[in-house]
């Protein structure tokens, strides 16, 4: 069994459904644990995963996410 780290950058492209690489990232994911490889992420991670995924998007190289986004994407399998 291999251990990952997820970075920001994977896990905002992992719920962004319009990113080119979404599809991708949510196979490679699930790949990795559908193989017994383990996935962690960060206290860090999350907190700048939460910073741009609830920036307004008038704000420049803003993510598309709004908080419904980021919230319904979160609690969506």
């Amino acid at each position: 069994m291999t251990h990952y780290l997820l970075d920001t950058n994977i896990l905002l492209r992992s719920r962004d459904i319009a990113s080119p690489d979404y599809n991708l990232v949510d196979r490679t994911i699930r790949y990795l644990i559908s193989n017994n490889h383990r996935c962690f992420i960060t206290c860090q991670v999350l907190i700048e995963f939460w910073v741009v995924a609830t920036r307004p998007v008038v704000v420049k190289g803003a993510s598309q996410f709004g908080k419904n986004t980021l919230f319904a994407s979160l609690t969506r399998e």
